[in-house]
Order: C-alpha cells, then sequence, then structure tokens
C-alpha cells in the first residue's frame, strides 16, 4: 500500500486554473463586475461563477465571501462544471465561507467527475484512497486516476504511475508504473518527481520530504524547503496540520525567491492577509 499522504497531496496540485476561471480556464466571458453581474441576473451560469469568484478574491469589487459563495453556488445549481469542482474543493478543505464537510466535498467532485472534469475525478479518487467522505475504495480511486490520466492529465498519470508501482488497487506492474511517473515527472516535476525517485531510482534516498531534513534547510535559508515544508504543514501531510506556519514558511520561500505560480495561488487561496 503507497503512503497514502502522497494523495492527499494530490489536491494541493490540482488547485489550479480550473480555480479562478471558466470551464478549460478560458476568458471567452468579460470580466467586468458590471457585464457579469447582469449576465447573472440574467441566470447565465459562467457569469455567476466569475463573479463569485471576483467577491472571494476582493477583484474589482468589494470582498464579500457571502456573496462569492451563494453566486458560486447558484451556478452549481444549475450544473456548471467549474462552480461544482470549485464548491467541492471549499467544502473539501473548509474555510472561505464554510464549514468542511468532506461528504458534500465528494458529492460535488462526483457531479463534476461524472461531467469528465479530471481535476474533480483525482480529488474523488484520493477521497476514495483516503476513505474521507466516501467508503474507502482502492479500485475506485485507480479508476478516477485512470479516467483523468486518459484526458492527458499530468497529475493522473502520476497518481495512476503509483497506484501501479506499488500495486495500489490494480495488480503491480513497475515498469508500468515507473513509464506514467516519468512521463508526468518530464512535464510537471512537482508533481511526480519525488515519487518517481521513491519508487523508481535505486539508490536514490528519500529525504525529500523528512520533516527534520526539511526543517534543518528551511533554518538555513533554504527557500525550496520551505516550500515544500509549509504545504506539508498546510495539509497535515506527514506533520500536524498547522496552517500558520505553513503559510508562514510558504511567505517565506516566496520572499526567498521561490516564486512559482503554484504557490502564489495556493497563498491567494488558503493564507489571506
Amino acid at each position: 500500500m503507497p503512503n497514502r499522504p502522497f494523495f492527499r497531496a494530490l489536491a494541493l496540485m490540482v488547485v489550479l486554473c480550473a480555480l479562478w476561471a471558466g470551464a478549460g480556464c478560458g476568458d471567452q466571458m468579460s470580466n467586468d463586475p458590471a457585464a457579469l453581474q447582469r449576465a447573472a441576473d440574467r441566470g447565465n451560469a459562467e457569469a455567476q461563477f466569475k463573479l463569485g469568484i471576483l467577491y472571494y478574491q476582493g477583484k474589482d469589487v468589494p470582498e464579500n465571501t457571502h456573496k462569492g459563495l451563494a453566486l458560486l453556488q447558484k451556478a452549481a445549481d444549475q450544473g456548471y462544471t467549474p462552480a461544482l469542482y470549485n464548491l467541492g474543493l471549499r467544502y473539501d478543505h473548509g474555510g472561505m465561507g464554510v464549514e468542511q464537510d468532506e461528504a458534500k466535498a465528494a458529492a460535488l467532485y462526483q457531479k463534476a467527475a461524472d461531467q469528465g472534469h479530471a481535476s474533480a475525478q483525482i480529488n474523488l479518487g484520493r477521497m476514495y484512497a483516503g476513505g474521507r467522505g466516501v467508503p474507502q475504495d482502492d479500485a475506485k480511486a485507480v479508476k478516477l486516476f485512470q479516467k483523468a490520466a486518459d484526458q492527458g492529465d499530468v497529475i493522473g498519470k502520476a497518481g495512476l504511475g503509483e497506484a501501479y508501482a506499488t500495486g495500489f488497487g490494480v495488480p503491480k506492474d513497475v515498469d508500468k508504473g515507473c513509464a506514467l511517473l516519468r512521463e508526468a515527472a518530464a512535464k510537471r516535476p512537482d508533481a511526480a518527481q519525488d515519487t518517481f525517485d521513491r519508487y523508481c531510482s535505486k539508490g536514490i534516498p528519500n529525504a525529500n520530504r523528512d520533516p527534520t531534513v526539511l526543517q534543518q534547510a528551511a533554518d538555513k535559508g533554504d527557500a525550496k524547503a520551505r516550500h515544500t515544508l509549509g504545504t506539508m504543514y498546510l495539509w497535515g501531510d506527514g506533520v500536524p496540520k498547522d496552517v500558520k506556519k505553513g503559510c508562514g514558511l510558504l511567505r517565506e520561500a516566496l520572499a526567498k525567491g521561490a516564486n512559482d505560480a503554484q504557490m502564489q495561488e495556493t497563498l491567494e487561496l488558503y493564507c489571506p492577509k
């Protein structure tokens, strides 16, 4: 059985453009709040979703979590895929105007996954892997990773690769697993390189996620160590969950030059000032 925190860590990796934009992360509708409001009042789900995100962010409109949530819910009630996924994320982790409700998160992910949303398939898969909000079911988890991988999703391939490399929910096939992990690592080293090293590179010690080693490196000013350790504290992945400490480490990493899009989005979403 593989290390379950890896599957929990997939959640962080898929909090990407779908959280902030419409289906496919396109920008085909105006982001002007007045125009969005008019369209939202007419029942346009995409406008409701985009306006809801603006209220959450306080971007071009006064920040209003209550209004943001209400608009996202209206869009989700119409079956708008990005809204279903976005609400799923919020109920999955709690905060941002909602109490954590893993069962509700799973139900929302399921609706988005049924519409082919790869990130929802991955997040629902990790919930089945960990038995969070749904009965624990390794086989269902792998099937969902497979659906995301079949769409070319790199994170889906990383999850599927580890499953085959370790025999998690499928017959063990190290060669197949490592091929998938190698492909994923080539495109997204942050998503798959550590896992590839763990299962597919002989003689390479996996100290990359040892909290003690990371803390020692962080104390010496290593930005990458602060980034990794910060995300671990943020999710309670291998360490006791401590959002304040995690956010502090991420901000320190950013100040030290570890400036990547994923960390910026994580800070904006989970570490409001």
